[in-house]
């Protein structure tokens, strides 16, 4: 009896055999999603160590700088406002309370840091920034309180712990200049190795 017999026979008996597997498919299919997955390591390897280019660099120094220009414009606007206004009052309102020099001298740093670093790098510096930026907030606060102590005010000691209580709006109002900027970075700017690491 030979191979002939036995499909006829199955036929006959309104049985259809079996289909041969399709081994070939399945192993494209495989071999594809590795070819992927080894491409897009290697994209994100690249991604990490490559410095960001020029555009991707100068939006992140323009959205560093818009609140720099912003703060520098509110005494301004007040002076227009209200008319002439002392310099120490204008110090302690908008240099120490808004945080403009504090934020002056952030922003010089972290424009000289960012020049050499990668775009992922960037973008974790993005996240941490509003934290990072306390440090240079409280140091005038400190400063102006020391100030007034070594010429006499005993206030001064408050005044050197006063940012303290500051210190969670300006967290908050930096995070939401960092949600701002992220929407633009994602809409306009975004590497397109970063989707592989969805």
């Amino acid at each position: 009896m030979d191979v002939g017999d036995v499909s006829a026979r199955g036929h006959i008996r309104g049985q259809t055999p079996p289909p041969p597997s399709d081994f070939s498919g399945t192993a494209n299919r495989g071999l594809s999603l590795i070819t992927l997955g080894v491409r897009c390591q290697l994209g994100n390897q690249f991604a990490e160590r490559s410095l960001m280019n020029m555009s991707t660099c100068r939006f992140f120094q323009l959205a560093l700088w818009t609140p720099a220009a912003l703060l520098l414009s509110l005494p301004f606007l007040e002076v227009l406002s209200r008319g002439k206004i002392s310099l120490e009052d204008m110090l302690v309102s908008y240099g120490l309370w808004f945080g403009t020099l504090a934020y002056l001298i952030f922003a010089a740093w972290t424009t000289w840091f960012i020049k050499k670093r990668t775009e992922s790098a960037v973008v974790r510096l993005v996240w941490w920034a509003p934290l990072i930026f306390i440090p240079f907030y409280g140091i005038p606060w400190i400063a102006y309180g020391l100030f007034h102590v070594a010429m006499g005010d005993m206030s001064g000691f408050a005044m050197a712990i006063l940012w303290v209580a500051f210190s969670p709006y300006i967290i908050v109002a930096g995070y939401v200049c960092v949600a701002v900027t992220f929407v633009f970075y994602h809409m306009f700017f975004k590497s397109p190795d970063s989707e592989c690491k969805r």
